[in-house]
């Protein structure tokens, strides 16, 4: 399945090595995997996503995206991302997790064409979830006040050890379909949740009686299908967009 992070923060490594705690703590937490930090190294090749593995996917608006918004540069103003820093895990960190990056929208140079209806503004949502059929359905989503920190996830203190140091309390909804409770709880049909776009229900919110299921709308902020990085395309992030921020 794919495991989706969409924050307005990506702060600090877990370590000097590069380790950005989406992509090394948190897919681990998602797939109930052992251990709980991964190491540097790990690989999410393809033949890997296998069982419960998933594949990271971290959504952050380019450069472009930012500058063509509603609020042009100013939209940028509380989005942290370091590319570059004294402490130079912070460069490790970014050119391992440039390969997870995706943009914001489908349609930067035609924001207007946006399925989301978000995409001429930069969000300051923090959302996360799993798919594991290409978003034809998600199997939870979470709405939260966590970035992807420290701060919010908490830092480990030695290696393969759930012992962490967590600073800050932080709130949000977990959205299940077997959490909720629905008309057809009663009559016994599978409950699904799907993702909408612009609008809160699905196009069919009826039972359907051909494969026994209830469709549950969950309104994304961002469109879909999601669009990777090309190679001359490059994240809102400090210190390159200062220039633009005086």
């Amino acid at each position: 399945g794919k495991f989706i992070g969409q924050t307005s923060t990506i702060a600090g490594p877990c370590d000097s090595w590069k380790r950005n705690l989406f992509v090394y703590l948190l897919t681990s937490c998602v797939e109930k995997g052992f251990p709980l930090i991964k190491k540097a190294d790990y690989s999410f090749e393809p033949y890997m996503r296998t069982m419960n593995k998933v594949e990271p996917i971290l959504i952050w608006p380019t450069i472009d995206e930012v500058l063509k918004s509603r609020s042009s540069m100013y939209s940028g103003i509380a989005l942290h991302l370091k590319t570059v820093d004294k402490w130079e895990a912070y460069e490790r960190q970014y050119l391992d997790i440039r390969k997870y990056l995706h943009k914001w929208t489908t349609n930067s140079d035609t924001p207007y064409k946006s399925k989301a209806g978000r995409s001429n503004l930069s969000s300051h949502t923090k959302t996360y979830t799993v798919t594991e059929d290409n978003f034809k359905t998600l199997k939870w989503f979470l709405l939260t006040s966590a970035n992807i920190s420290h701060q919010a996830w908490g830092k480990f203190k030695k290696y393969n050890l759930i012992d962490y140091d967590i600073s800050s309390f932080e709130a949000g909804i977990f959205v299940a379909p077997e959490l909720l409770n629905v008309p057809s709880n009663v009559n016994n049909h599978r409950q699904i949740l799907v993702p909408t776009y612009g609008k809160d229900d699905p196009n069919d919110i009826n039972f359907l009686s051909n494969d026994n299921k209830f469709k549950i709308g969950l309104r994304l902020p961002y469109d879909t299908p999601l669009v990777k990085y090309s190679a001359n395309e490059n994240p809102w992030a400090q210190p390159e967009t200062s220039k633009y921020i005086q």
